[in-house]
């Protein structure tokens, strides 16, 4: 990258802009700058309103004078699928193909809602060898934004990269071949990666940023996002352990999600040297966020030094504080995954007619090619209503999760039913609630326990959203064999649902 380019990320509440060139092994940055996100207009990465992020856009560049028309966008979302696997040896160029061959597999997703893309993390030396990979699977519905976003602006789009992937880059421009894991508390979310002596073991982003603490702080206070900002900066209101303080208990989640990631899959490949947890991101400078996930976690806390490897020829200093929330931006411009835009069948469709037409093509194939068209041109009327529709859906979906909930919640079903089987007592049709349980339990719920004495049940667990607790109650009150059911705490991210084995007395 030898011009420069700007580096893009998109955000619910902000939009992080980054001007910067890549000069060998070191990056220049030149402009950097925070433009409010227009109300509505971004969820979770997914473009909502075109119109007014380009508006948005747009206004920011030509007050600061930038006129560099390459662009990459760093997606920030927790919609994008990623797994490490192990391949037989394959040639660069048949990589994705196998990935794009396995996405069912992989991610238990429709293949052609997502786009693939892939990692290496360790290079073959033979072809009776694996390869090792990070495979990637982006909603397509998200790249067809951010390329609609580009022509919009009369933008080249170099890449749309993964925020988990350009933290990743960063990081190993910053530290070398450290061991960690490295966690970037952005505004909206979190992006996590693990490395071992500088080789990717892990990715993802997790719901959890700085914006859910100011808003509790809004919300328990009643005072504007402002003031709220202003008094987090000082007032401590982390405190050093989970115990129960409402506005603590929002990182709960993402602290039980890194306790999973080193339990499960540190212990399963036998990496014992990673003990170091680097800090980063806006959200990690909140007082009481480093004695918390040093408590917590029980590991060594750490700061990258952010400036290695990066200059500064901006007129605004840019401060190592501030700096912290550009870092998948800039890393972005590194080494990114280079998503390529999704085909679209119209397209497809044009290419065909236009071919046909230069040919002198028969007026029966001229018909056809109407029949074809006729209801394209029908399908364009909808698509705004199409794409307002799959963005509602978009804001309750989360995949990555629903998969990695889904086969806990199997494995956790097949244990409780397994002992139930085991028992001298049997009560009823428990075991097929324990099997409804799969079909019921919203994607945002973890069942972490279920106990059941003589009619008798209670099941607790966490979850990301009091609506998604709302939902499951509601659920479990439509199953016939159930009564009382009712939400006996709610603590946090933490719950427990009480309710009685057995329709109620005098119920039909």
């Amino acid at each position: 990258m030898s011009s420069k380019v700007l580096s893009i990320e998109l955000g619910k509440d902000k939009i992080l802009l980054c001007e910067l060139k890549r000069k060998k092994k070191e990056l220049i940055l030149y402009h950097t700058e925070v433009i409010d996100t227009p109300e509505g207009s971004v969820s979770d990465g997914l473009i909502m309103e075109l119109d007014a992020v380009a508006a948005a856009i747009r206004m920011a560049l030509k007050s600061h004078k930038i006129k560099t028309k390459k662009v990459i966008f760093t997606i920030n979302s927790t919609r994008v699928l990623c797994k490490r696997e192990e391949i037989p040896y394959l040639r660069p160029n048949q990589i994705k193909g196998e990935i794009e061959a396995n996405l069912t597999e992989y991610f238990a997703v429709q293949p052609e809602e997502y786009e693939a893309g892939f990692m290496l993390t360790s290079t073959a030396r033979g072809k009776v060898e694996n390869m090792s990979l990070i495979a990637y699977a982006m909603p397509k519905k998200f790249l067809e934004r951010y390329y609609e976003l580009g022509a919009m602006m009369g933008l080249h789009i170099v890449a749309v990269d993964y925020a988990a992937n350009s933290l990743y880059q960063l990081m190993k421009l910053q530290v070398g071949r450290k061991s960690g894991v490295f966690c970037h508390i952005g505004s909206e979310n979190t992006a996590l990666c693990i490395m071992e002596e500088g080789r990717l073991l892990f990715q993802r982003v997790v719901s959890c940023g700085k914006m859910d603490i100011v808003n509790a702080i809004m919300e328990q206070r009643i005072i504007p996002e402002t003031q709220a900002e202003e008094e987090l900066k000082t007032g401590q209101f982390i405190h050093a352990t989970l115990d129960g303080d409402e506005i603590t208990e929002l990182f709960r989640y993402l602290i039980n999600h890194i306790e999973r990631i080193m339990d499960y899959f540190l212990s399963a490949n036998d990496k014992n040297g990673v003990d170091t947890i680097y800090l980063m991101g806006e959200g990690s400078q909140i007082p009481g966020v480093k004695e918390l996930f040093a408590n917590e976690l029980g590991m060594t806390i750490s700061r990258p030094e952010e400036s290695k490897g990066i200059k500064t020829k901006s007129k605004e200093k840019i401060s190592k504080k501030s700096f912290h929330q550009y870092m998948p931006a800039v890393g972005a411009s590194l080494q990114s995954l280079e998503f390529e835009r999704p085909k679209k069948e119209e397209e497809e469709v044009e290419k065909k007619r236009s071919s046909g037409f230069g040919l002198g093509l028969t007026v029966s194939i001229m018909v056809s090619a109407a029949m074809v068209l006729t209801p394209y041109f029908q399908n364009q009327r909808l698509h705004e209503e199409l794409n307002s529709v799959n963005a509602n859906i978009a804001l309750i979906e989360d995949a990555q999760l629903l998969e990695e909930g889904y086969n806990n919640g199997v494995k956790k079903i097949q244990d409780m039913k397994g002992f139930y089987d085991k028992t001298q007592n049997p009560n009823g049709t428990i075991s097929k609630f324990v099997e409804r349980l799969e079909t019921i339990q919203p994607s945002g719920i973890q069942i972490d326990w279920f106990s059941f004495v003589e009619g008798k049940a209670s099941i607790g667990g966490t979850m990301q959203a009091k609506e998604e607790i709302a939902s499951f109650v509601a659920a479990l009150k439509q199953e016939k064999n159930l009564s009382g059911v009712e939400i006996k705490e709610i603590s946090g991210q933490s719950f427990q649902i009480q309710f009685q084995f057995g329709a109620a007395e005098g119920a039909k």
